[in-house]
């Protein structure tokens, strides 16, 4: 009899394993908390070194920096060399700051300024409730959505005149 009970056990024991193999013991069965429904907000986020370069080679930068160069073209004209050090220090600046945004080493804030005004459209263009830069925490079944696209329309490039 001893045997008998060991083969029953033995079966019941390989029964229940399959039922827990096939979801019969899922999380929610044992008392854990089953993964939280979606909130229903949808977060963008976008590629960091994308937006850096389409804003450092966009019509907005490229006006910026041929104000600069005009200002200084003057200033050589006129003699005004405190002038001409002043803004080829504010060019190498503005060149070191584009490297290390690049690099990641850098806040983008300068380029979130010139998105500010754009931030309500880009969200409701991309069909999000939340723009982050990279999420520090998701919670589970929170739809995360690449909206770079959307970013990177923002800044046009210029077109190039043709070299004479």
């Amino acid at each position: 009899m001893t045997q008998r009970l060991a083969r029953a056990i033995g079966f019941w024991s390989q029964v229940f394993i399959g039922l827990l193999l096939v979801g019969m013991g899922t999380p929610q069965m044992i008392g854990a908390p089953a993964a939280p429904p979606s909130t229903g907000v949808r977060v963008g986020t976008f590629q960091r070194g994308s937006l850096v370069m389409a804003f450092y080679r966009s019509a907005f930068w490229s006006d910026k920096l041929g104000a600069l160069m005009e200002q200084r073209r003057k200033a050589g004209l006129d003699g005004d060399n405190a002038t001409i050090d002043r803004i080829e220090g504010q060019i190498r600046a503005m060149q070191a700051l584009a490297e290390k945004q690049l690099a990641g080493r850098e806040p983008i804030d300068n380029i979130y300024d010139q998105l500010k005004p754009m931030w309500a459209e880009i969200a409701r263009e991309a069909n999000v409730q939340l723009i982050v830069e990279e999420p520090l925490f998701l919670a589970p079944n929170t739809p995360l959505v690449d909206i770079t696209i959307y970013l990177l329309k923002r800044f046009p490039t210029k077109p190039r005149e043709p070299k004479s």
